[in-house]
């Protein structure tokens, strides 16, 4: 159990279902970290509080850099909460709109966003719920991934919960085909969301819902990276990359020395 005071509310970063995250401040450590709790209605709901309990097992599978590390999970008075590092207080969204972003800032952003997501798929665990204010960016540029309450465990220990019922509901801007209309959500649909944010950051606007047919718009088609992406939001799964890891080798290639679209 935590201290009633041991954390200082600094900034309200997202807010999701059941919980909400949160940089603090660590007055026992004196240094910054991320809340996530939940919220006041569920605070004795058990179904909540297992979904945080399996989100913080989860986490403490994956080890890299692009992913808040789970830290401990525990009471602050009545409400269950986890704590992770510290991550920063710009999405991906607000982020790109803050300032003149270089290309090579995008590609650089873009790229650890999809790694932490690579290394997530590693060890089995799915984001399912990929949206840009789940793409944490700190004031050195360094991106870590929140929000694993939607994630799939693909891995699952022998005896591990799993949520029954409907699933949690996902944001349909970025989620899949095969998301939105059957509830299935792999590897290849967290893929199909990277590439949904990918796009929106690098142009300023929704992919075009044509943009793997070959009847998509001209000005698109002649431009380097639009066989990448436009790969990666094919309708039909299995016509995306095979992993996210020759998806940003691709992405990278696309990128050298030209401007996107």
């Amino acid at each position: 159990m935590f201290g009633p005071r041991r954390f200082r509310l600094l900034q309200k970063l997202t807010s999701g279902e059941p919980a909400e995250l949160y940089l603090a401040e660590d007055r026992h450590l004196l240094r910054q970290l991320t809340l996530k709790l939940l919220h006041a209605n569920t605070n004795y709901d058990p179904l909540a509080a297992k979904l945080l309990e399996r989100e913080a097992r989860l986490l403490a599978r994956i080890d890299h850099p692009n992913i808040a590390a789970v830290l401990d999970l525990g009471l602050l008075g009545s409400e269950l909460c986890m704590t992770l590092q510290a991550v920063g207080v710009d999405g991906l969204d607000d982020w790109v709109e803050g300032g003149q972003r270089s290309q090579a800032q995008l590609l650089a952003v873009l790229r650890q966003a999809g790694q932490g997501l690579a290394a997530a798929h590693a060890v089995g665990v799915v984001h399912g719920d990929l949206i840009p204010a789940r793409v944490r960016i700190d004031r050195l540029q360094h991106v870590r991934l929140v929000d694993f309450e939607r994630a799939r465990d693909l891995a699952p220990e022998p005896g591990a919960w799993e949520r029954q019922g409907p699933p949690l509901p996902i944001d349909r801007n970025y989620a899949a085909p095969e998301a939105r209309e059957t509830g299935r959500r792999d590897q290849l649909s967290d893929q199909y969301s990277f590439c949904v944010l990918a796009w929106e950051a690098l142009t300023g606007r929704r992919p075009p819902s044509d943009a793997d047919h070959v009847a998509g718009p001209w000005a698109y088609r002649r431009e380097p990276a639009y066989k990448v992406l436009a790969r990666g939001l094919s309708a039909n799964p299995t016509a995306r990359w095979p992993d996210m890891e020759q998806l940003l080798d691709a992405l990278e290639r696309a990128g050298t020395g030209r401007r996107f679209f």
